[in-house]
């Protein structure tokens, strides 16, 4: 119900058939119609309804962060729970009647090479194997967790053609369709992802599990936004191999047809990955720009890492029952200082701004060939040398869990002294013209967030700051948001692999 009255969906009565009128009768309605409407439009009783999707879509444009993660995690609530009401609302289809899979398997291995040599080029290929598995096995998940897969997934002739719970809760059925490319909410995501680099943390975890949800329905098409149009492959020429060859060679012939790799013309690449070349030309002018730069993102991915694995180890180190009697009779010395539970809890549960997913497993980097020795050396020296003295207390600590909050003072503080870096404090600005979607590097000597320095750039430039559209952060924040890119790339290629194998999109022949 309230879905219904938020979108402005016409009431399921309405819609149900009846008795057509006679043409006669409706002309003479809608003649009573135009005599008895007001001419102002505010003395109308029934003025158009402002509903969600306008408030969606202008709540992305905004300039406040905190409205913009709001819209994204409605639109993730939408497209998770309730895709069937998205349809045709939030999101702008058309129904395909040909349920056939078009795309080769050859294209899509050329599409994950290109999405995986993309992840690659920005940060390295580190940690790339053990992420992209993690990403499979949560992509998995949320495929089969759909409402939209209960239909695709079903056993057949299993008698449960009437059983409610396979049934799309919401106006409709959902039917295959494909996004046009037009799609207001498509662009609003799209021009989110041009400034990937400089939003802050917890809108780019926003934007990428709403692109993730997006293609996480089984009905949606991802053609046109995620992958190549079939109607746009381009082969190269092979000599005709189809003369006087019998029927189980022609299979064969069309099985090496289907496997092989197309290419495609600039103005056809997918909106979504021609958004991500895009920052991959903003990183390249960085990249001249900063020295030292990949060193920078080696030793942030490092850090993700070092945290993942102390986080995961203290969980899974069984907690061990403290007694009063035991207390009494533990030798003199052993004690240690106690630890207060805030300080506990809060190295033991990280913060989702801690995490570069944003999602429950956060940053999966684990056993990891780490990429710059120093900060780990200079980790393993302070925790060797680092120890409480033994004092008495009222409660003893397990000597493992004293390890542990030892080693996780030790990472928090080699964190620190990277932040508190000169060089990752630099100001880094992106200048786009209006009406252009190319973002380029501001070149000047000094990075200062000053707005005298802004207009005095916009003055030599002959341009005001109502001309240009400019993005600031530092380069430490540049950093984070290349770690979270590149696994957000490792998701979209795990959702086009997990896809084409669970809901057969590709055609092997």
């Amino acid at each position: 119900m309230i879905l219904h009255y938020l979108l402005a969906l016409p009431d399921p009565a309405e819609t149900k058939s009846r008795t057509p009128r006679s043409p006669v009768a409706a002309k003479r309605r809608m003649s009573l119609m135009l005599l008895t409407q007001l001419e102002d439009d505010d003395d109308r009783l029934n003025p158009s309804l402002f509903n969600l999707v306008d408030l969606i879509l202008t709540s992305t444009e905004s300039k406040n962060p905190q409205t913009v993660i709001a819209a994204l995690k409605l639109i993730t609530v939408i497209l998770s729970k309730n895709h069937s009401y998205a349809v045709g609302t939030l999101l702008k289809a058309v129904d395909i009647h040909i349920k056939e899979p078009q795309r080769t398997v050859g294209a899509l291995n050329a599409e994950m090479e290109a999405y995986l040599s993309l992840a690659i080029s920005l940060a390295e290929e580190i940690g790339v194997d053990e992420a992209y598995d993690s990403h499979v096995k949560d992509t998995l998940a949320l495929l089969e967790n759909h409402p939209c897969s209960l239909r695709l997934l079903a056993l057949p002739n299993i008698g449960t053609s009437n059983t409610d719970y396979l049934a799309v809760d919401g106006p409709r059925d959902v039917d295959l369709h494909h996004l046009i490319p037009e799609d207001p909410l498509l662009k609003s995501l799209l021009e989110l992802l041009l400034r990937f680099l400089t939003n802050d943390v917890e809108t780019n975890l926003g934007l990428t599990e709403a692109f993730v949800t997006l293609g996480a329905c089984a009905q949606l098409r991802l053609e046109g936004w995620l992958a190549v149009e079939p109607s746009k492959y381009q082969f190269t020429p092979v000599s005709d191999q189809g003369g006087g060859i019998e029927t189980e060679d022609d299979y064969l012939v069309n099985m090496a047809r289907a496997s092989r790799q197309p290419s495609w013309a600039i103005q056809h690449t997918p909106s979504l990955l021609a958004c991500l070349q895009s920052l991959q030309s903003q990183l390249d002018q960085l990249r001249t720009n900063v020295p030292d730069f990949d060193q920078h993102v080696a030793n942030r991915k490092q850090a993700f890492r070092v945290h993942e694995d102390i986080s995961e180890a203290m969980k899974s180190t069984p907690t061990q029952p403290q007694s009063t009697r035991r207390s009494v009779e533990l030798p003199p010395g052993t004690w240690t200082p106690q630890i207060p539970k805030h300080v506990l809890d809060s190295s033991s549960t990280p913060s989702r701004s801690q995490s570069p997913r944003g999602r429950k497993e956060g940053l999966d980097l684990r056993h990891t060939p780490t990429a710059s020795p120093a900060p780990s050396s200079k980790l393993g020296s302070q925790t060797l040398v680092s120890s409480p003295a033994p004092s008495r207390t009222l409660s003893p600590i397990p000597r493992v869990q004293q390890r542990q909050i030892t080693l996780m003072a030790d990472v928090f503080s080699n964190l620190a002294e990277i932040a508190d870096a000169e060089a990752l404090k630099k100001r880094i600005k992106f200048q786009r013209l209006q009406g252009g979607r190319e973002i380029k590097l501001v070149h000047s000597k000094t990075f200062e967030p000053t707005k005298e320095r802004s207009d005095a750039i916009a003055s030599v430039n002959g341009e005001t700051e109502d001309e240009d559209d400019i993005g600031e952060a530092s380069l430490s924040h540049i950093i984070t948001n290349v770690v979270i890119l590149q696994e957000f790339i490792l998701e979209l290629v795990a959702l086009l692999q997990v896809r084409a194998s669970l809901f057969n999109e590709v055609k092997f022949t």
